[in-house]
C-alpha cells in the first residue's frame, strides 16, 4: 500500500490541504516498506527527538551506565561539589534520589572524623562547556518549566514555583509575592493581568541572572496563584540544599555557599559520591514521560567529560546518520527545538535499528503502550492498536508526530508519522494518524 502524489485524496490523514504530511510503516524484521507518504520529506519532529537521544544514549553509553557527583573536602576545610551532568536529584520521576540524601552521606564522613566546621561551599561546574543552553531555542520557552536546560548540577528537574495574586476585577495587574516558596528571593518583574478564565496562560520569560518577568494573564480573584518556571540558578540551589542538611546534622558554614571554582585544590579529598539512576531507567522517564531536561542532560552526556552542546550534538548527528545513510539535522536532545528536521523515514530506520540491536529490551521497555500511561494513553484507545502499539509522541504548536512499533498476529511494524503546520485540533490529527494505522497495518 503505497501513497504517492500529493492531492486532498491520495493524502494519508484527512487534513486540510495546507497541512504537511509524512508518514511510514516498514516490517521490523526484513525492513519491507509497507506503506509511505513523503516519507523523505524532513519535518520538525518536536519530542520525537527523544527516541534518537535515547537511543543513541543506550548503544553509546551503555544501559548500565550512570552520572556520578562527587563531593570533595579541600586541606582549607572548602568543600567541593563537582558535578557530573546528573539531572535527576530530587526529580519528581526518581524521588529517592535526593541531594539531601548525598548530604548525609557527606555528613557521617565529617563527623566520623570530627570535622564540625567548614570554611564554605564551593561548585565545580567545569563538566559542561561553552553556552549553558542550545543556540536554536526559543525565547518564549527558556524561562518556562518545559524549557529548563542541565547543568553540571542539576536539582528538583530545575523548576522552581513563582507565586502571583491577582486582583478581584478582571484586567489589573497582579502581584509576583514569591519564588519557589519564598518572599525574599529575587522576583521576575510581572507584566501578568487578571482576567475571567480558570486556566494559566502565564509565561516566564529569562531568568534572575538577567532580564527576568513573568508575561500572560491568570485568573482574578487568587491570593496564590502558581506558575512553574525554570530555575535560574541549579547549582547554587543544589549547594544551598547541600549546605542546609548539613546545618541541620550539626555542620557549622561559615561562608558563601555556591561559589564557583576554577579547579581542584591539591591535597583534597573524596568525602562523598552519588550514582544516579542508570541511562535506561532515565531513558524511561524520558521517553514515556517526554521529559526535556533528561534528554538534552543524556544528550550532553554523549558529549564526554567536560561536554558540550556542540561535542554532544556532533556524536548524536553522527549516531543518526550512520544508522540512516544520510544528514540528519539536530539542535537539542529534546526536540524543543522548532527547527530540528527529521524525515520519517530517518526515524522510522532508527527505531528499527533499536528494536533489533543489542539494547531492544531497554529501548522498548522505555516506551509508552497505545492506551496505557505515560504520552500515548489517549492514543488509538478503543481501536486495534490498543495494547498492540509502543512508541512515543511528538507535539509542539504545529507539530504532531508518532512514532514507535505495532506488535501484531502477523508481525511486528515500525512506524512514524509527522504532521506540521496543521489547521486541526491535535486529537483531531492523532484520530487520523490512529486510523491509518489501523487501516494499513495487518492485523
Amino acid at each position: 500500500m503505497i501513497f504517492v502524489g500529493a492531492t486532498a485524496q491520495t493524502l494519508p490523514f484527512k487534513l486540510n490541504i495546507a497541512a504537511t504530511q509524512s508518514a511510514i510503516v516498514v516490517d521490523l524484521e526484513t525492513g519491507r516498506e509497507i506503506a509511505s507518504h513523503n516519507a523523505d520529506l524532513r519535518l520538525t519532529p518536536a519530542s520525537l527527538t527523544k527516541l534518537i537521544t535515547t537511543a543513541a544514549a543506550l548503544e553509546t553509553l551503555g544501559p548500565t551506565a550512570r552520572f556520578q557527583t562527587k563531593i570533595l573536602l579541600a586541606p582549607d576545610s572548602d568543600l567541593i561539589i563537582v558535578g557530573g551532568g546528573d539531572p535527576t536529584f530530587n526529580s519528581r520521576y526518581f524521588p529517592h534520589h535526593t541531594v539531601e540524601q548525598l548530604a548525609d552521606d557527606v555528613a557521617d564522613n565529617l563527623l566520623k572524623n570530627n570535622i564540625l566546621r567548614l570554611r564554605k561551599i564551593d561548585i565545580d561546574c567545569r563538566y559542561l562547556q561553552g553556552p549553558p543552553r542550545p543556540s536554536k531555542r526559543l525565547w518564549e520557552d527558556m524561562g518556562n518549566y518545559f524549557g529548563a536546560s542541565p547543568q553540571a548540577l542539576n536539582v528538583a528537574d530545575n523548576t522552581t514555583t513563582i507565586s502571583l495574586r491577582s486582583p478581584s476585577s478582571v484586567g489589573e495587574a497582579c502581584e509576583v509575592t514569591m519564588v519557589d516558596g519564598r518572599a525574599d528571593a529575587a522576583k521576575p518583574a510581572s507584566l501578568v493581568r487578571s482576567y475571567a478564565k480558570r486556566a494559566d496562560s502565564a509565561y516566564v520569560y529569562g531568568s534572575a541572572e538577567g532580564e527576568w518577568y513573568v508575561s500572560g494573564a491568570i485568573p482574578a480573584g487568587r491570593e496564590r496563584f502558581d506558575v512553574k518556571a525554570s530555575m535560574s540558578n541549579p547549582p547554587r540551589e543544589f549547594a544551598r540544599r547541600l549546605a542546609q542538611r548539613l546545618t541541620e546534622r550539626g555542620i557549622e558554614i561559615v561562608g558563601e555557599i555556591g561559589t564557583p571554582t576554577a579547579a581542584i585544590p591539591e591535597g583534597a579529598r573524596l568525602v562523598g559520591t552519588a550514582q544516579s539512576p542508570t541511562v535506561a531507567q532515565i531513558a524511561v522517564a524520558t521517553n514515556r514521560h517526554s521529559v526535556n531536561l533528561f534528554a538534552d542532560a543524556l544528550l550532553l552526556r554523549l558529549g564526554g567529560n567536560p561536554t558540550s552542546w556542540d561535542s554532544g550534538l556532533e556524536r548524536l548527528r553522527r549516531f543518526a546518520q550512520t544508522i540512516t545513510n544520510s544528514p540528519i539535522d539536530l539542535h537539542d536532545g529534546s526536540g524543543l527545538s522548532p527547527v530540528n528536521a527529521v524525515s520519517a523515514r530517518q526515524l522510522a530506520a532508527i527505531v528499527r535499528h533499536a528494536l533489533r540491536s543489542g539494547y531492544a529490551d531497554e529501548f522498548r521497555q522505555s516506551l509508552a503502550m497505545s492506551g496505557g500511561e505515560g504520552t500515548l494513553r489517549q492514543f488509538g484507545r478503543g481501536t486495534r492498536l490498543e495494547g498492540r502499539l509502543l512508541g512515543k509522541s511528538g507535539t509542539m504548536h504545529g507539530v504532531v508526530g508518532y512514532a514507535g512499533v505495532v506488535e501484531t498476529a502477523k508481525g511486528k511494524f515500525v512506524f512514524c508519522a509527522i504532521v506540521n503546520k496543521q489547521i486541526e485540533q491535535n486529537n483531531v490529527v492523532r484520530s487520523e494518524i490512529a486510523r491509518w494505522l489501523n487501516e494499513t497495518i495487518d492485523f
